[in-house]
């Protein structure tokens, strides 16, 4: 069983803010490019990584990971990759789906669920190399 600590959760819940921070980028970056549903999507994505970055300040007290098959670094690492690909993509459909995927993978932690987490992790690794 490994036990995520408050300062492990903070740091995750800082990775989440940078996304979201990247995605608010993105989004001014290309304003002009970007159709109405485009603009509703990646703002709505990156509403949804702020919420989960506060539900992981909130619950920094420690999140169980029971018997989680993706550990920490992985998750550390897939969203840095994700932060990456997000500054230096220019595709409006990958963005959305790396952010997107950065979401699941926010709710699979934040509900504990160890399989999602897994799950998850690949899931942002697939949506940064496609």
């Amino acid at each position: 069983m490994s036990t995520i600590t408050p300062e492990q959760a903070l740091q995750l819940a800082s990775s989440y803010v940078d996304s979201a921070h990247q995605l608010g980028l993105f989004r001014i970056r290309n304003w002009n490019n970007l159709s109405d549903d485009d603009k509703k999507v990646t703002a709505a994505i990156g509403r949804k990584l702020i919420g989960y970055s506060q539900s992981l300040e909130t619950d920094a007290v420690g999140r169980l990971l029971d018997d989680a098959q993706a550990s920490l670094d992985q998750i550390k690492l897939a969203t840095i990759d994700a932060n990456h690909a997000i500054q230096t993509i220019n595709t409006v459909k990958k963005v959305i789906n790396v952010a997107a995927a950065l979401v699941t993978l926010a709710a699979a932690i934040t509900t504990e669920n160890p399989a999602g987490i897994a799950q998850a992790v690949e899931g942002v690794a697939s949506a940064v190399g496609t």
